[in-house]
């Protein structure tokens, strides 16, 4: 019971990273910061301190990649990335793995099956409340008729985002907090097959709102997923997709001829958002510039410039940061998300689909975040996908025993 509250208190945190609980000088913690310490803890002294399964090879890979991108901040004195961030990752990263192997281990509890409706509703409700306090609403004003124009106006209107470029990255933080209960929907729909629909339709709902299209994306993949592990099942699934398809086939026409203005509006701002590409080129732009304007020395140690920007992906990130071997670093990490997802979409059975889903934000976001910077959400997606199968051992025991 302890450890389900304090998963779900820890969960229901990730949403809102835009608010601070408290500023300490530069440090202003976050409520899932402050939530990740019962869970560490609580952890701990679930497995007495035992932290296997541990992967020494992979975590060796991992501690000498972060040594790279920390190396410059000692011979550079305008590295890319500043300390503050690389300690960030650093703390994201260790909240993102104790939170993950939290979840994997209450997974195998039998109460599991009844707290896990709750906590998904409670996950659900803290996204939509986060979604509203900080932009205001959660209804779409349709007298706007660009996407930029919903951007600023509805969700940069509230006292929270004032300045845009701040907010950009913490919107886009936000909207990837639901596709990670997309995945972990997936991950226990046998325990709310009805319920699950409900709050999945919501999550993407909030996706579709945040207008980001890095989560549209990996909510996108997820579905994809979905579907292949149908087809894959076809047999027992024949009713479920007979169904799925009747019902989209006559929604879709039914919704258009009862509300034919608002039904006009979403396809055609979603067309818009979909077909703007300003922000395409301009990473493309900075890439080139980045290969075809970069000396021989900054591609050995990484970027000392007063004034850089940022591509947006993190091989390139880490390329400004550390040079190539930075780079064949956060390439190493890509390869890892790529591998997963799409051994999922090709396998096609239970436990490839489930560790694909969860690996979809990070593989997202590792070519879209900012500053090639990922977050708690994203993290504890790809932990939890690296985790999954030894899980899955002792849970397919423990129904055996």
């Amino acid at each position: 019971m302890l450890g389900m509250l304090i998963l779900a208190i820890f969960l229901a945190s990730l949403p809102w990273p835009w608010y601070g609980v408290f500023s300490l000088g530069s440090f202003t913690a976050r409520p899932s910061i402050i939530a990740a310490v019962p869970v560490i803890l609580f952890f701990l002294w679930k497995t007495r301190f035992n932290l296997k399964p541990v992967n020494v090879k992979l975590s060796l890979i991992l501690i000498f990649i972060y040594f790279v991108w920390i190396l410059p901040l000692i011979y550079n004195r305008y590295p890319h990335w500043p300390a503050a961030k690389l300690v960030s990752l650093l703390v994201y990263t260790i909240i993102a793995y104790f939170s993950a192997r939290l979840y994997l281990l209450l997974t195998l509890e039998r109460e599991w099956p009844k707290y896990w409706p709750v906590i998904s509703v409670l996950f659900l409700v803290s996204c939509g409340l986060s979604y509203y306090f900080a932009f205001g609403t959660l209804i779409p004003n349709t007298n706007i008729s660009t996407s930029s124009g919903f951007i600023h106006s509805t969700l940069y209107g509230s006292e929270f985002f004032s300045d845009p470029e701040a907010a950009k990255g913490i919107r886009h933080t936000m909207a990837i907090v639901p596709t990670l209960l997309l995945a972990m929907l997936v991950h226990n729909k046998r325990y709310t097959p009805k319920l699950g629909i409900v709050i999945f339709l919501g999550a993407v709902y909030l996706v579709l709102f945040s207008f980001s299209r890095s989560a549209w994306l990996v909510a996108f993949l997820i579905i994809i997923l979905i579907m292949r592990s149908s087809f894959k099942n076809f047999s027992k699934n024949i009713g479920m997709i007979y169904v799925s398809i009747m019902l989209a086939t006559v929604a879709l026409p039914v919704l258009a001829m009862l509300f034919p203005q608002q039904f006009s509006w979403v396809w055609g701002i979603l067309e818009d958002r979909l077909a703007d590409d300003k922000s395409a080129e301009g990473r493309l732009w900075m890439m080139g510039q980045i290969i075809s304007g970069s000396s021989f020395s900054e591609y050995l140690f990484g970027y000392n410039r007063v004034t850089q920007g940022s591509p947006h992906n993190m091989i390139f990130d880490a390329l400004l940061q550390s040079g190539l071997l930075g780079a064949v670093g956060a390439i190493v990490i890509a390869v890892y998300a790529i591998r997963v997802y799409f051994a999922g979409l090709i396998k096609g059975n239970h436990e490839a689909v489930l560790a694909a889903a969860f690996a979809a934000p990070a593989l997202v976001r590792i070519f879209t975040a900012g500053s090639g910077m990922l977050h708690i959400a994203d993290i504890m997606g790809l932990c939890i996908a690296a985790n999954l199968g030894w899980y899955s051992v002792r849970k397919d025991k423990n129904v055996m025993a």
